[in-house]
């Protein structure tokens, strides 16, 4: 069984990523016209689809960042697996 404070830790981890993945697929949802995403389809955007776009990338690299920094090395240590003094790409 994990520590309380590990358990916490991991609620608050799973509650930014699925904030950032709702804000991605509400942004998805406004540019989705748009996909795939080219030359002509970017210059017929207006200012508020770009701006979607512009928070459709902002939050998939919050997600991203998210994961990688806080929700993998969480998950392995409520795992149980060693992850202090690895690299990243070992971990």
């Amino acid at each position: 069984m994990i520590g309380s404070e590990l358990n916490e830790s991991l609620i608050q981890t799973f509650d930014t990523c699925a904030l950032h993945l709702k804000r991605m697929t509400f942004a998805k949802s406004k540019v989705e016209a748009f996909i795939p995403l080219n030359r002509d389809n970017y210059y017929r955007m207006d200012d508020e689809t770009i701006g979607f776009l512009d928070q459709y990338i902002f939050r998939f690299s919050k997600l991203q960042d998210t994961m990688g920094s806080r929700l993998f090395p969480l998950t392995l240590e409520a795992l149980a697996e060693p992850v202090t003094d690895h690299a990243f790409i070992d971990i």
